[in-house]
């Protein structure tokens, strides 16, 4: 028989697969309980059998485009009561978002030349990358870059390629 320990270990798991998906404020409380279960719940196992038990994964919010207001403003609007990003972003032209991360064209300063700006939504770390020459008519979008990635562990520091079209 495994001792105690381990046993209330596998408890513990089976109780946090089921926090909601759609309330990620449920994860980061169930971190701060201790040490022990902070590992547990960001250890790649524990987010495996997350995903697995939830199935596809909640839709934490969507860009909105604001063109009632000079510049455009790209606004992030939180489906999940508990997550909240931290602004909108002005001046930034949403143009694509998947794996965990946000892909804009930023016009914002007549200082500098127009640049991407790939955003991460749960940590707000943006990179920003340096617009190729641009044809009359373009598009970009971002992808993973990761060797074998099914998608479902991606953040937005893992590396990504942005894909350009003109």
């Amino acid at each position: 028989m495994p001792p105690a320990t381990a046993l209330m270990d596998d408890v513990v798991v089976e109780i946090l697969l089921r926090l909601p998906p759609d309330e990620p404020g449920c994860l980061v409380r169930a971190c701060l309980v201790s040490k022990p279960w902070r590992r547990l719940l960001t250890g790649n196992a524990f987010l495996r059998s997350y995903r697995k038990f939830h199935a596809a994964p909640p839709m934490l919010g969507f860009l909105h485009r604001l063109y009632d207001e000079d510049p455009c403003v790209a606004r992030f609007v939180p489906t999940a009561k508990s997550f909240r990003p931290p602004r909108n972003r002005r001046c930034w032209y949403a143009l694509d978002a998947r794996h965990g991360r946000a892909l804009f064209y930023d016009s914002e300063s007549e200082q500098k030349p127009a640049e991407f700006v790939v955003w991460d939504p749960v940590t707000d770390g943006h990179r920003r990358i340096p617009l190729p020459e641009t044809p009359k008519s373009w598009n970009a979008a971002v992808l993973c870059a990761v060797d074998g990635c099914d998608h479902l562990d991606c953040h937005g520091d893992d590396p990504f390629l942005v894909a350009f079209v003109g």
